[in-house]
């Protein structure tokens, strides 16, 4: 019989039948076929089978005793196959199906169909492809996806089907989500764990189709379609079109197809990267991070390094951890809340209202300065940004902002310092960096920012994740002062009521920021970026 034929109302009828044992010999013969020849109708029964167990487990705590009344314990026994019938009634006939081809959606009214099929649940590491049609906003963790491709040149993706698969991808490979029980691998290398509940989950390729029947497994895809399954446990199913065959791949082996050829052999699971390994390479990430910051809290020309992690939630003090640091420079947090850092399980401060700042007093004027910070936006309010904005009835100090049009579609760094003397202003000098950062500022990523004065050369440098994006000519050199600011916001917003200056302060996170007194390389700017990014 072809594949195709068995209406899913039969499959589901038979897999009612069959899970009470109530199959005559020609319904046993045809629900053999359904197994055995029909892939779709396979996949129903699975799920069939494990919904009933689920709620066989469910039920069993609603039986009554024994010595209630025949009459109840019948009544309960029908309730019970009334809330199972009514439950695979809902399952296979109500909600919205996939991987068929229905001509119409079934849609309630009033309800808004929802598109979502996935969730990209974690990734490190990633360099996104050309061809992704994933939008910047969508490439991050627990953002929720509708059908799309997904293109990375390098890196590790880990992407959660709604029915239970999850995929791991790793670069260089392009992936497609078709739906929440089916995917396609165009090309690259991938690993999928399919629990029970996701049983008969499907990867497509150009040459073959592999259904599992709940297991993991690895493949891979070459530009001409040929590949390879690879499975660790469990077993899968390997659809040849051409050789119009079915395979059945258990623990331990291997399928190489490459045009009519195909080859069974032994797994070689070393060759791919796992969950585990994802997770490995994240706590690696995290180990390298803080070595880097270990040396950087060492670094005798560094003055200030706040890393907003390992605080209690209420705690209202940052330390600073600089060992070079002086005495009395520790931070106060001032409405700021902890919130999630640049890995699972690390910290940062959360900045949403226009009280949240972390208020800090770092005397001493610099000849040279680096500033490095780490910020995840998550909306800009006013024109004008504060990364560090400081109280202005000083001698000398600085900005240094993220300016943003009033259409939020053009974000630049500025820095600027000034000189005066009995409140009058001796000098004021801009340093405006032109390049639009509203991909790298705007996506909900974490984006590294950095500022160095550079005296030397003569130059103010502006760096956006480990990249030169921008250089001014100095105009006069001056001492640089800090002294009393704010991160994240500014001390002047209550004599800018009403006005388009009031608002400054940042909305999102903050994982980190340092100040030192000479001017970092772009090597050494490039190697905290490339080491520290998520």
């Amino acid at each position: 019989m072809k594949a195709d034929a068995y209406p899913s109302k039969e499959v589901d009828k038979l897999a009612l039948l069959a899970s009470d044992g109530a199959l005559d010999k020609d319904q046993t013969i045809i629900f053999r076929d359904m197994i055995m020849n029909d892939p779709i109708a396979r996949r129903r029964i699975t799920r069939s089978f494990y919904l009933q167990s689920c709620l066989g487990e469910e039920l069993k705590s609603l039986e009554l005793v024994n010595t209630q009344p025949k009459k109840v314990q019948l009544t309960m026994r029908l309730a019970a196959i009334a809330v199972l019938i009514l439950a695979v009634v809902i399952v296979f006939f109500v909600l919205p199906k996939t991987g068929q081809n229905d001509t119409e959606p079934t849609m309630a009214i009033g309800i808004t169909e929802n598109k979502n099929v996935a969730v990209i649940s974690k990734h490190v590491d990633v360099a996104w492809g050309n061809d992704t049609s994933l939008k910047k906003s969508k490439r991050k963790s627990q953002i929720p996806l509708e059908p799309c491709i997904i293109e990375i040149e390098s890196g590790l993706v880990q992407i959660d089907f709604f029915h239970g698969a999850t995929v791991l991808l790793e670069g260089p490979s392009k992936f497609q989500v078709i739906n929440s029980e089916q995917g396609r691998l165009i090309h690259g290398k991938l690993c999928a764990d399919v629990p029970p509940p996701a049983i008969g989950f499907e990867i497509l390729t150009g040459g073959f189709k592999v259904v599992d029947l709940g297991t993991s497994f690895g493949m891979s895809v070459d530009y001409e379609g040929s590949g390879e399954v690879h499975v660790f446990d469990g077993e899968v199913e390997v659809w040849h079109p051409e050789e119009d065959k079915q395979i059945l791949l258990q623990q331990g082996q291997s399928i190489s197809i490459r045009g009519n050829s195909v080859v069974v052999g032994k797994s070689r699971s070393q060759v791919f990267t796992r969950s585990e390994s994802l997770d490995y390479k994240v706590e690696r990430k995290i180990t390298e991070s803080n070595q880097i910051s270990k040396q950087l809290i060492e670094d005798e020309d560094v003055v200030l390094y706040y890393t907003f992690s390992g605080a209690d939630h209420w705690a209202r003090k940052v330390k600073n951890k600089a060992i070079h640091g002086r005495k009395g420079t520790d931070g106060a947090i001032v409405g700021c809340h902890t919130t999630q850092g640049r890995w699972p399980g690390t910290q940062a401060l959360g900045f949403n209202s226009s009280s949240d700042r972390v208020r800090l007093n770092l005397p001493g004027k610099f000849k040279d300065i680096t500033m490095i910070t780490w910020v995840k936006m998550k909306d800009v309010l006013g024109e004008n940004l504060a990364l560090l904005n400081p109280e202005t009835e000083q001698d000398h100090f600085l900005h240094w902002s993220i300016i943003s049009s009033k259409t939020k579609e053009l974000q630049q760094l500025h820095f600027s310092e000034t000189s005066q003397a009995k409140g009058l202003i001796r000098g004021r000098t801009h340093y405006h960096c032109n390049k639009n950062l509203h991909q790298q500022l705007l996506t909900g990523e974490w984006a590294h920012l950095a500022l160095v004065y550079d005296t030397q050369r003569g130059k103010v440098k502006h760096y956006v994740n480990g990249k030169l994006v921008g250089t001014n000519d100095i105009k006069k050199v001056n001492p640089l002062k800090v002294g009393i600011a704010d991160i994240g916001n500014w001390p002047q917003e209550e004599w800018a009521k009403g006005t388009k200056f009031e608002i400054r302060h940042l909305v999102g996170s903050m994982s980190k920021f340092l100040i030192a007194k000479r001017a970092f390389s772009e090597t050494e700017i490039q190697h905290i970026y490339e080491t520290e990014k998520p």
